[in-house]
């Protein structure tokens, strides 16, 4: 156990530093966009703090499973969220993934679903709206589900099986693409109109 959690002490670290890298391209990216720096630097020590928090979390639910002996047989979900255009004010998501693992098992299922945004592209943003669709071969228009209530339905019903509550979820470790995934999973839940269930979201890195 203290070797996992020193392990994941150490790969949080590596996320502190990608972190600052992060802080500075964020600045600039705010300053160009016209946004005001003072909020800018609150969302960061927010982000900082949650990551802490995120951690602590992390390390009891190791301790906890480990104590009653499950942390072979516990079940984890990795999520991941692709979009066609994300800028400060916007994402438009492009398709997501879910996948349940334990331990022993492995992957034990998982499902994938295309997301229609239902929204054009914003001006300026074609090009990257294209190059995203290459790399992650969807298509551009999209053909995926506009009913973000169904999106959130089918999400829910693959882990309700085994669940009573919404699950820590366990995303890629790039910075980035950890805060695109939170930010697609989030709006999913508020164009449900489940704000109250978007606060209780937690998405994690497995890093």
């Amino acid at each position: 156990l203290n070797v996992q959690i020193n392990n994941t002490n150490e790969r949080y670290n590596s996320l502190g530093k990608l972190s600052i890298v992060a802080h500075y391209r964020f600045n600039i990216i705010a300053l160009f966009s016209g946004q005001n720096l003072q909020d800018v630097e609150a969302a960061n020590l927010k982000s900082k703090q949650e990551a802490a928090d995120r951690l602590a979390k992390i390390k009891q639910i190791i301790k906890e499973a480990s104590e009653l002996g499950e942390i072979e047989t516990k079940l984890f979900y990795f999520i991941s969220a692709s979009s066609y255009y994300t800028n400060v004010d916007v994402v438009l998501p492009a398709e997501i993934a879910i996948a349940k693992f334990s331990l022993q098992r492995g992957v034990i299922d998982s499902i994938a679903m295309s997301i229609n945004p239902g929204s054009e592209l914003p001006l300026g943003s074609t090009l990257e709206a294209k190059l995203k669709a290459e790399i992650h071969k969807y298509p551009l228009p999209s053909i995926g589900e506009k009913d973000y209530v169904n999106v959130l339905m089918n999400f829910l019903k693959f882990i309700s099986s085994d669940e009573n509550s919404l699950p820590i979820f366990f995303t890629e470790g790039i910075l980035e693409k950890l805060l695109e995934t939170q930010r697609i999973f989030k709006l999913i839940f508020e164009k449900a109109g489940e704000f109250s269930i978007a606060n209780d979201l937690n998405i994690y890195s497995v890093d």
